[in-house]
């Protein structure tokens, strides 16, 4: 079975500004060939998803930001520059700590 890898994005979204980093999570998620299921619970399997796609989000923004000469010298300007939500905030800490080498 041939799995398609589309990618939709509402870009009416009410939270605008989150609209960058949502559609480099749900590319992360094509690119990581998960299963694309709707399924929100909390198991961990989810969770790892999740993880592994804001993770991934974040390197393909920070890759853009290098692209265009963009710096940011910590995450929070990071975050509030791609609306990404507090909620995500420990996987990008986590991202700019390997970054800087912490």
């Amino acid at each position: 079975m041939e799995l398609n890898n589309t990618v939709y994005i509402n870009t009416n979204y009410i939270n605008e500004e989150e609209v960058p980093f949502q559609f480099a999570h749900e590319i992360s998620h094509a690119l990581n060939g998960d299963k694309g299921s709707n399924n929100f619970s909390a198991n961990s399997v989810y969770s790892k998803e999740e993880y592994k796609a804001n993770k991934r989000a974040t390197k393909i923004l920070l890759e853009y930001c290098d692209l265009n000469g963009l710096t940011f010298y910590n995450s929070t300007e990071f975050m509030d520059a791609f609306g990404i939500p507090s909620k995500a905030g420990y996987v990008i800490d986590n991202v700019f700590e390997e970054k800087i080498g912490i």
